[in-house]
């Protein structure tokens, strides 16, 4: 190929290099695309890590505690407690304890225990720590809420709440409430907005203790909080505004700086996000009740079953025994060992004569010379060699018992 014909290629191949550079340009562009990965590392199982370095960032003292021995080992009561649990495996001696540290000087910020509703009133579930309290929540709007018995108590901020047409209760608004003013905090004048979950509100079946603050709107009760001798309880109806996934929405940061930091409760907090694991019987029978009832069902049939029956069990397991042989092998030599040869010599005559009682009745072995004559008849051997060999003796040597035997078993298959 000429040189003309090797420039003329090397255009073409550009031309086309390049057509295919403007098609891609215009038809193809580079877009960045967000993919939800959901949380990683600790964060996958430590709900409240979001909620911790926030309160480190502001200078708060904080610590994080799993499980029981957090309620025996409590911290000074200038100190704040959070619970983020629903606390069922809490038991009364624990409650105890801490409503104990509570009325020393302590403030503890709790959920209320959710509870199955009725009809007409809810019914009460046992929850140790706020049972003599009868606070829980619930998910039914008629949470049984008497407002007769909130206007008995003393309460510093009551939210109403307003509701524009477009804006329904199922979606995402806001409580906008102020701080309480009975303690002292450097924003208390500052409107905050949380969401707290509109599912589910308090509800507050007694009196007593007197409520130092309040926060409900015309769909439920959100937040209870009063004082128990020296120290403080806060009810939330939830506390998943603190979670990972909520704490950097609306003001819900700062609402968790405030109840950490209130008057005389500064010192630092505490921070449980789980409890201990309930027993593996109880956790069964809650999550898995259909299986455990299957397998008790199961097993009464078997109980049933298994008693009965017919004939006694089988053993599969074979007993090594010797067989008869060895047995009459080692009687034998027993026998002969011990000069005993006339007695081995007379049990095989024995038996010759019970086949002579079988086969030929009328031979009679107490008349042994007319019973020699006729076995002489039948079997056509001398009559001498027959009496020879069943005659009685003490002791033989092995040569004549071994012909006598011999002589036995000829007269034997005569018959």
């Amino acid at each position: 190929m000429s040189n003309w014909g090797q420039v003329l290629l090397y255009l073409l191949l550009l031309l086309i290099v390049l057509a295919m550079g403007n098609w891609f340009y215009n038809n193809f562009t580079w877009v960045d695309e967000e993919k939800e990965v959901g949380f990683q590392g600790i964060a996958k199982t430590n709900n409240l890590l979001a909620s911790e370095i926030f309160l480190r960032k502001m200078g708060v003292q904080v610590q994080q505690v799993n499980g029981l021995i957090a309620f025996r080992d409590l911290p000074s009561t200038k100190h704040t407690l959070l619970i983020a649990t629903q606390r069922e495996t809490i038991n009364k001696e624990l409650s105890q304890n801490l409503l104990k540290w509570v009325r020393a000087g302590g403030h503890l910020i709790v959920e209320a225990r959710r509870i199955e509703t009725g009809d007409e009133t809810p019914l009460l579930t046992i929850d140790p720590l706020l049972e003599e309290f009868k606070i829980f929540s619930t998910v039914d709007e008629t949470c049984g809420c008497n407002d007769e018995d909130s206007s008995e108590n003393k309460i510093s901020n009551e939210i109403k709440l307003e509701k524009t047409p477009e804006n329904d209760v199922e979606e995402e608004l806001p409580v906008i409430f102020s701080l309480n003013s009975d303690f002292s905090y450097e924003d208390k004048n500052t409107e905050l907005k949380v969401n707290f979950p509109y599912d589910v509100t308090l509800g507050k079946k007694s009196v007593e203790p007197q409520l130092s603050w309040l926060l409900k709107d015309d769909v439920g009760q959100y937040l209870m909080q009063f004082s128990l001798e020296q120290g403080l309880i806060t009810v939330l109806s939830s506390t998943s505004m603190f979670g990972n996934e909520h704490i950097s929405k609306y003001d819900h940061a700062r609402f968790l700086h405030y109840l950490v930091q209130l008057q005389n409760h500064d010192a630092g907090v505490w921070l449980v996000r789980v409890d201990d694991m309930p027993a593996l019987w109880n956790w069964l029978w809650k999550n898995a009740w259909y299986v455990m009832f299957s397998l008790s069902i199961l097993f009464f049939i078997w109980l049933w079953r298994a008693p009965l029956r017919f004939g006694p069990q089988l053993n599969d397991a074979q007993v090594e025994r010797r067989s008869l042989l060895e047995h009459i092998q080692a009687s034998g030599y027993y026998r002969w060992q011990n000069k005993q040869s006339g007695y081995l010599l007379a049990k095989v005559q024995d038996l010759l004569w019970d086949k002579i009682q079988t086969t030929h009745p009328a031979i009679r072995r107490e008349n042994q010379e007319q019973a020699y004559m006729k076995l002489e008849e039948i079997t056509g051997i001398n009559n001498l060699l027959i009496k020879e060999s069943l005659m009685l003796i003490d002791e033989i040597n092995e040569h004549e018992f071994v012909e006598r035997v011999r002589m036995l078993e000829m007269i034997r298959k005569h018959l």
